[in-house]
């Protein structure tokens, strides 16, 4: 008994050249990304025009069986193209860190919902890598200061001076290849899967938002 005729399998190997094609190009286009802010970086950049991408979040994906073991948010982000950023400024910045700390926590005394640990910061992580390229370190602080458990607010420390803060829904800042500039991350939209990398450079005494990218998370179905 004839199972498959000619054409049915010349359609069968035609599918699968152009399913595999597909996942390459899907592939190549992955990013790994921390779950991650509402769009509040600095004033210099108008993200209204500037981020501005063909993605739509979520990804609707069909993968079979399978679909039940993922779930949106947790496992496949996918890349956008970056947009170059047009006319942009030099954002400087420069003011102690330790008053700064001392106004959040004011605020928080004053606000329900706010939250105070131990006197300090509820730092969600922190480290050093170097962000203007001189050789030394400087600190990156990322806290979450309210409820949910986010980092709402990203630092760059020098000296004891903040020299970039962003806040948010969520915010990250990343380690950048040669040291030059950093990666801002920023929770769009989480019930979507949706983020926002800016990439900045060190200029002048300041940084520089050179591009943005936005980034989906694919949602699985059967």
């Amino acid at each position: 008994m004839q199972i498959f005729n000619k054409n049915g399998v010349l359609v069968g190997m035609f599918l699968l050249v152009g399913v595999v094609g597909y996942l390459i190009g899907q592939r190549q286009n992955l990013s790994l990304l921390k779950p991650s802010p509402k769009t509040q970086v600095t004033p210099s950049l108008d993200s209204t025009k500037q981020y501005i991408d063909s993605l739509s979040c979520p990804i609707d994906m069909s993968i079979g069986e399978f679909a039940e073991f993922f779930r949106l948010g947790n496992e496949t982000p996918i890349s956008g193209k970056p947009i170059l950023v047009t006319n942009p400024q030099i954002i400087k910045q420069s003011y102690s860190f330790a008053i700064r700390k001392k106004e959040i926590m004011d605020m928080l005394a004053n606000e329900d919902g706010g939250k105070i640990e131990d006197g300090s910061l509820g730092v969600h992580d922190s480290g050093k890598f170097d962000v203007d390229g001189d050789g030394k370190d400087e600190n990156f602080v990322t806290a979450d200061i309210y409820m949910n458990h986010l980092p709402h607010i990203a630092m760059l420390v020098k000296n004891g001076n903040i020299i970039f803060e962003a806040e948010g829904a969520g915010v990250w800042i990343d380690k950048v290849y040669e040291n030059k500039g950093f990666l801002l991350t920023e929770e769009i939209e989480r019930f979507t899967g949706e983020y926002k990398n800016t990439r900045y450079v060190y200029k002048d005494g300041g940084f520089v938002p050179v591009w943005t990218q936005k980034v989906c998370y694919a949602q699985y179905r059967k």
